[in-house]
C-alpha cells in the first residue's frame, strides 16, 4: 500500500498553466523509482471544471482561491494567487493537504517521509538507528518510552498528527545514545530531533516531562528547530498564513553554495538562541529564488 496525491486544478488557472511540468515530471520520477523497486507513492489529477462534485468535495478549500483572469508576477498580499491544491490519500482516507513545494524532488521527499509507519517505526538497536539517520529528514526519535506511559501516548499522537512532516522512529535508550551520541540525560525517556539524510549536525535532545506527555508540545518542540525550507510562489502562502515574521535568503536558484550558506548562517542563529546568547521570538526561515522574488524587494540585475 502506498500514499496516492491527487492534484486539484482549474486547466484556466496560472498555477495549472506554470506547475503542470513539474506535476508530469513527478509522475515520471515516480514511475521510474517503481520500476527500480522503490514504490513511494501515485500521483493523479483532478480537473474540478469537469469534476465539479469530487472538487467541491475533496478540495473545498479551492472555491477560496483567488484566481487571476490573466497571468501575472505574484504580490505578497495574495498569498493565494495560486490555488492548485494537492490532497494526500492513504488507504482509502483522506490525510490532508500537501503543503510543500510543487517539485519532483520535494514531492519525493515527502512521500519517503511517508513510507515510515504511522506512529514511527520501531528500532531494535543502535545499528537500525544509525541506518534510521540516513533517512529522509527531518527525524524524530522517541527514545526510551515505555508502553502504556503518558509519554509513549503522546509520541504515537504526534507521530501520527504530524506523518510526513517529520520522519519517526522509537528506539531503546541505550541505542539512541549510542548511535546519537546523546549526552546521557537526567531522566529517561527522551525526545530527539535530527536534521536527517546523513548529515553530520549533532541531533538535539530533551527530556522536559511536560514536552513529552502531550503530543502537542511534541509537535511543537520538533517544529522549533529550524531547517532551511524554499518559498515558492505556489506554497508562499504557508508561510504568510503564520503570524512569525519570515527571513528570506534571496538567492540563485543553481546556486548550491549560497544555500550552504544560507543553512550556515540559520545554524549559527539557532546555536546563540539555544545557549540564550540572544533573545529572539518564532520566526520563518526561507530560501527563495531571486529571479522570481527580486522585484519585490528592489533587487536589480537578477
Amino acid at each position: 500500500e502506498a500514499p496516492l496525491l491527487i492534484a486539484f486544478y482549474d486547466p484556466r488557472s496560472a498555477s495549472f498553466l506554470q506547475l503542470r511540468e513539474h506535476l508530469a515530471e513527478t509522475a515520471g520520477e515516480l514511475a521510474r523509482l517503481q520500476a527500480r523497486g522503490e514504490t513511494l507513492g501515485r500521483l493523479g489529477a483532478c480537473d474540478v471544471t469537469v469534476h465539479t462534485f469530487l472538487g467541491d468535495q475533496e478540495a473545498a478549500s479551492f472555491e477560496k482561491g483567488w484566481q487571476a483572469p490573466t497571468k501575472q508576477s505574484f504580490k505578497f498580499g495574495q498569498p493565494r494567487f495560486y490555488p492548485l491544491i494537492i490532497m494526500v490519500y492513504f488507504r482509502g482516507q483522506r490525510e490532508g493537504e500537501y503543503t510543500g513545494v510543487v517539485s519532483a524532488p520535494q514531492i519525493v521527499r515527502y512521500l519517503r517521509r511517508l513510507n515510515v509507519p504511522k506512529g514511527g517505526e520501531g528500532l531494535e538497536d543502535a545499528a537500525a538507528v544509525g541506518k534510521f539517520l540516513l533517512r529522509t529528514g527531518p527525524l524524530a526519535f522517541g527514545c526510551g518510552l515505555e508502553a502504556g506511559t503518558a509519554p509513549a501516548a503522546a509520541f504515537d499522537d504526534a507521530a501520527r498528527r504530524s506523518w510526513g512532516a517529520f520522519s519517526f522512529a522509537r528506539a531503546p535508550a541505550g541505542a539512541c545514545d549510542e548511535a546519537m551520541g546523546l549526552s546521557t540525560p537526567a531522566a529517561w525517556p527522551v525526545l530527539a530531533w535530527s536534521q536527517g539524510d546523513g548529515t553530520s549536525a549533532p541531533p538535539r535532545a530533551t527530556s522536559n516531562a511536560t514536552v513529552l506527555s502531550n503530543a502537542t508540545a511534541i509537535a511543537a518542540w520538533l517544529s522549533s528547530h529550524k531547517v532551511l525550507l524554499e518559498m515558492t510562489p505556489d506554497n508562499s502562502h504557508i508561510f504568510l498564513d503564520k503570524a512569525d515574521p519570515i527571513v528570506t535568503f534571496l538567492v540563485d536558484a543553481s546556486d548550491g553554495a549560497a544555500k550552504q550558506l544560507a543553512e550556515g548562517m540559520l545554524a549559527g542563529v539557532e546555536a546563540l538562541l539555544e545557549r540564550g546568547a540572544v533573545q529572539g521570538g518564532g520566526y520563518q526561515y526561507v530560501w527563495s529564488d531571486c529571479a522570481e522574488f527580486a522585484a519585490q524587494f528592489g533587487v536589480e540585475g537578477m
